[in-house]
């Protein structure tokens, strides 16, 4: 029987849920990190900086970002570099009334609201799909089509009070789930051709998911055929029949893609760095073959990608 994408999204049952609004004022932050579970961010009102070890992104109303296993990160008020007063944060709360944990530096009316959860899955083979998210994942509020609160009638503007009060828990994890399988239905479309998803299920390779968790953390590495099975502890050739077996490409197209997807990310994020900059972050040593490579793949220079991020 075919396994169309759908039956795999029915399986995105999120398990062992924690939520939290997390109240982030300005010139205020949170430090988090994501262990046995990932960690997913809703924008629900204003707007905040992402910061992990080598880039930023910029969250506003609507947005959201999914982050996986094992990553140090922090959620900041007023641009720039991380503020002084940045506040340790866990997401634990499982009470009916969703909690809010509040890090403000100073009295100010402004601030972000972020409805927070931290989730795993409860079937294996969603667990598989999983293993070759990227370390954060982002979406912007139109790809989603929730309405942004700022701009909705007082009913959706109050939704931040409504999560505090009996029964909110429950109205905060649909959103959650909701979310959640936009963003893998939206990886898959990205990353994977539709007749993929039969074979990654049926072809389980745990050599394979560890491969695709180091291109996800160190995209930029000099990665080869070789130097990737050696990691995993597999011979070059088994490595390399069941990586296309499993996710329906070659190992180095897989983190070309990546590669490539990164650093349009990182161009389009303000400030942007340079091209070369970027180039040599993702593992390119030849400018132009950086800029082929792009080009290929997305229509237009890189330069083009930083310029209308203005």
């Amino acid at each position: 029987m075919t396994v169309e994408l759908s039956d795999l999204l029915f399986t995105l049952q999120p398990a062992d849920v924690d939520i939290a609004v997390l109240d982030i004022g300005d010139g205020s932050g949170a430090a988090l990190r994501s262990t046995r579970r990932v960690h997913m961010h809703y924008l629900l009102q204003g707007n905040v900086t992402l910061g992990m070890a080598d880039e930023t992104i910029e969250l506003g109303t609507g947005d959201c970002a999914l982050i996986a296993r094992g990553i140090e990160y922090r959620l900041w008020r007023g641009g720039g570099g991380s503020p002084q007063k940045m506040e340790r944060v866990r997401i634990d709360s499982r009470a009916d009334r969703v909690p809010r944990i509040v890090t403000h530096a100073r009295d100010t009316a402004a601030s972000g609201l972020i409805l927070s959860a931290q989730l795993g899955l409860e079937r294996e083979d969603a667990r598989t799909i999983d293993a070759g998210m990227p370390d954060i994942v982002t979406m912007r509020g139109a790809q989603i089509g929730l309405p942004t609160f700022e701009n909705a009638d007082k009913d959706i503007r109050s939704l931040p009070q409504n999560l505090e009060t009996a029964g909110g828990r429950a109205l905060a994890f649909g959103i959650i789930h909701l979310i959640y399988i936009c963003i893998f239905k939206g990886f898959f479309h990205t990353y994977h051709a539709p007749e993929t998803i039969e074979h990654r299920l049926k072809n389980r390779h745990i050599g394979v998911e560890a491969a695709l968790r180091l291109i996800q953390r160190k995209p930029g590495r000099d990665w080869t055929v070789g130097s990737l099975a050696a990691e995993v502890g597999m011979s070059r050739s088994t490595f390399a029949m069941d990586f296309r077996e499993m996710m329906g490409t070659t190992p180095m197209a897989y983190v070309s893609a990546i590669r490539l997807d990164r650093a349009r990310r990182l161009l389009q994020t303000p400030p942007s760095l340079a091209v070369s900059e970027v180039a040599n972050l993702m593992g390119y040593r030849s400018h132009s073959a950086f800029t082929r490579a792009y080009r290929q793949r997305f229509g237009k220079p890189p330069k083009q990608s930083a310029e209308e991020a203005g």
